[in-house]
């Protein structure tokens, strides 16, 4: 009877024009009762309240510590909570009180959403601390995808604390804190998460190369506001692993990564990815320690400021595009064609065509920023990077740096080098 009950809710808010019940989710010692639609009855596990909610419904979930529930979703590996279609699971006051703890031994979150829910609009997580995640292939702390055009989207999280550890060969395997992965245009979004932390590890053995201590990204989506820091990696992407289709990561901050390998804080691997107003800074790996591009196409970085940390292009292929970067130091391999306009570079590579390039001789105070020792990398008013970038890129009339200033100055009409604009102070007014 109560399966019954269950059937002729969902078909009841699916054939009502407009009617999305909310659901509720808390551990106030509240007496549980299915839909869970008011506090009163909320859900004491997520599963329970998602898998009440139909395409378009919200999920509230209340401050709390949530654990693998007992009738846990298996994919590859086992999850605390599992979402198979377009509903928001949103946190009541914010990922620090929000927390769902993998137990070390299971997935945070995993969003795998079908053809038939894609049309109804985006799959989405809001507001949470994923912590103490494991999988034994791919996305300790969350793995995102699914099977049509459509978007899954994870923001304002904390991914903190996670484990991938690879114990089977798997052509796509990673990410530590994130994995996602593009299916029939399925286009993730990542934005206004911390990644933190994050490890995987066990891969370097195995044929099949992957990596990504903080995300592992296959999509053609979007990464945006996002600060990975302390991630690590036994292979290669210590930060951020990039595979294959064209993505954009913009306005992102990656610093203290890991990797044993290359790509310290980035590795760019198959089709080109956007790299738009990153700060990318004191990233680790034996090659690439900042950036590390493995690229057979077109691979677009601009407006990025990297400092302490190593840049190298290892590709014979490659044909790069820089436009407007502050680059410390800066490799290409033999055979590389790189071009790019107005650059900041310690000095010129062997290999490529950088035109209007400022050269600092290896000296960051001839470039003028703030405080190099203590990470502020903002330009002075002296800096020779200001008013000095190319104007030549479509994104650049709406875009805004890594503070969110516009990017093109409205008095020289162009935009600086590196990832933040200089702000000029005063007062701005008209006579008539």
């Amino acid at each position: 009877m109560q399966n019954l009950h269950k059937i002729l809710f969902a078909l009841l808010l699916c054939s009502a024009a407009g009617l999305r019940a909310d659901h509720y989710v808390a551990q106030n010692g509240q007496q549980p009762e299915w839909p869970f639609t008011n506090m009163t009855t909320a859900a004491s596990n997520i599963q329970d309240a998602v898998n009440a909610a139909v395409n378009g419904a919200v999920v509230w979930v209340d401050d709390g510590e949530y654990y693998t529930p007992p009738q846990a979703t298996v994919n590859l590996g086992t999850n605390v909570v599992s979402i198979t279609n377009a509903i928001t699971l949103r946190s009541i006051n914010g990922p620090a009180a929000a927390i769902i703890n993998g137990g070390g031994s299971n997935r945070c979150v995993d969003i795998n959403v079908a053809a038939a829910s894609c049309a109804f609009g985006p799959a989405v997580l809001d507001g949470f601390t994923l912590t103490n995640g494991y999988s034994y292939i791919r996305g300790g702390g969350i793995q995102v995808y699914g099977y049509a055009v459509g978007t899954g989207i994870v923001q304002n999280c904390v991914i903190s604390g996670n484990v991938i550890g690879k114990a089977t060969e798997y052509a796509y395997a990673g990410g530590g804190g994130i994995f996602s992965y593009n299916s029939v245009g399925f286009s993730p979004v990542i934005s206004n998460c911390l990644v933190r932390g994050n490890r995987s590890f066990n891969l370097s053995s195995l044929t099949n190369v992957a990596g990504g201590g903080g995300l592992w990204f296959r999509a053609l989506g979007l990464v945006v506001d996002c600060t990975f820091t302390e991630n690590e990696t036994e292979n290669v992407g210590g930060g951020i692993y990039l595979n294959v289709p064209r993505s954009v990561v913009d306005r992102c901050v990656v610093v203290s990564n890991t990797a044993i390998i290359s790509g310290g804080g980035i590795y760019q691997r198959g089709i080109s990815m956007d790299l738009r107003n990153c700060l990318v800074t004191h990233n680790s790996a034996p090659s690439g320690s900042g950036l590390f591009i493995y690229s057979t196409t077109v691979a677009p970085v601009y407006n990025c400021t990297f400092m302490s940390n190593r840049f190298q292009f290892g590709s014979s292929v490659l044909n790069g595009d820089m436009q407007n970067n502050i680059i410390e130091d800066m490799i290409v391999s033999a055979g590389t064609t790189v071009t790019g306009y107005n650059n900041c570079l310690s000095s010129m590579p062997a290999y490529g065509e950088l035109n209007n390039t400022i050269v600092t001789t290896n000296n960051p105070g001839h470039i003028g920023f703030v405080d190099t020792a203590a990470g502020n990398f903002r330009l002075i008013p002296a800096s020779p990077c200001v008013n000095a970038g190319a104007n030549q890129l479509d994104w650049l009339g709406g875009a805004r740096d890594l503070d969110r200033h516009r990017r093109i100055d409205r008095f020289s009409g162009t935009p600086d080098i590196g990832c933040y604009e200089y702000i000029h102070s005063g007062s701005l007014f008209g006579l008539r």
